[in-house]
C-alpha cells in the first residue's frame, strides 16, 4: 500500500477520533503528573499566550485558565473540538499549516500528538516558528521504553502490537495510519540549535494503574515530558543559513 498524502493521513486520523470520541477522557486531574510537568515550564503563567496543538477536547484548558493563561487550540477532529470549552479560540486545521504569524505565543503544547502524525517534524518546526524568543516548547508523548500498566512484565510497545492485531487499538491493523512512539532524544536532536535548556521528565498517569517498578524506575513510565526554551537566535540563524 502506498503511503497516503499528508491530507489523507490527517483525514483518516480525524475520522478515527470522531468515531471513537467517547473513548477519550474529557478532563484531566489537577494533580496528574503531566499537568505538574507542564506547570513547571513557567514560574508564573499569568497572561501567557498558549497554543495547544492537537488539543482534542481541550481537557487541559480549565487548568491552564486557572493559572491565568490565555489559550487557543487547533485540532483536525471537528467533533473533538465541539467538546472543548467555548470561551477559548478553537480552530479545525492541520498542525503542519498553522494560520498564525511567527513569534506569536509564549508556549506551544504538543500533548500526546506527535505519535499520530505522518510528518511530526513539520509540526515541531511549525511550533518553533510560532514561539516567541525564550518561549517554551512542551512535548508530552508516549514513552517507547514503557512497561505496560496491566502487565508490567511486558513492554507497552509489544502490547500495542498485540492489541492492534486483536483490533483493540485506535488504528486497525491494516489501516493507512500507524501510531509511532519516538524517543525523547529524537526531538532533542532534530531541534538542535533551536532549543536551549531541554528538561526531560518521565511521568506516570492518573488514568493508568501505577506500578511499583515504574515508580522505582522512571525510565519505564508511560509518558515523557520534554520542555525546551526557544533560542534567542532561533529563526535568525535558520534564515541566514
Amino acid at each position: 500500500m502506498n503511503a497516503p498524502k499528508t491530507s489523507d493521513w490527517e483525514k483518516y486520523v480525524a475520522t478515527q477520533f470522531d468515531l471513537q470520541i467517547d473513548r477519550f477522557p474529557k478532563s484531566i486531574a489537577f494533580d496528574d503528573a503531566r499537568v505538574k510537568a507542564i506547570e513547571q515550564a513557567f514560574s508564573d503563567w499569568n497572561g501567557k499566550l498558549v497554543l495547544d496543538l492537537g488539543c482534542g477536547s481541550g481537557r487541559y484548558w480549565p487548568i491552564l485558565k486557572s493559572w491565568g493563561a490565555c489559550v487557543a487550540g487547533l485540532d483536525v477532529s471537528e467533533r473533538s473540538l465541539e467538546h472543548a470549552p467555548a470561551d477559548h479560540l478553537k480552530l479545525v486545521g492541520s498542525v503542519s499549516r498553522l494560520p498564525f504569524p511567527e513569534s506569536s505565543f509564549d508556549a506551544v503544547l504538543l500533548l500526546e500528538l506527535l505519535q499520530h502524525l505522518k510528518d511530526p517534524e513539520i509540526a515541531v518546526f511549525e511550533a518553533l516558528r510560532l514561539l516567541k524568543p525564550s518561549g517554551r516548547l512542551i512535548i508530552i508523548d508516549r514513552n517507547p521504553w514503557a512497561l505496560n500498566s496491566s502487565r508490567p512484565w511486558l513492554p507497552s510497545l509489544l502490547m500495542k502490537q498485540i492489541d492492534q492485531r486483536r483490533g483493540l487499538w485506535m488504528y486497525p491493523r491494516n489501516s493507512p495510519v500507524k501510531e509511532r512512539w519516538s524517543r525523547p532524544k529524537h526531538w532533542q536532536t532534530s531541534s538542535y540549535g533551536y532549543i536551549s535548556n531541554w528538561n526531560i521528565q518521565h511521568l506516570e498517569s492518573s488514568e493508568e494503574s501505577s506500578r511499583k517498578i515504574r515508580r522505582l524506575i522512571p525510565f519505564t513510565r508511560p509518558f515523557y515530558c520534554l520542555t525546551g526554551t526557544r533560542s534567542e537566535n532561533h529563526f535568525t540563524a535558520s534564515q541566514s543559513a
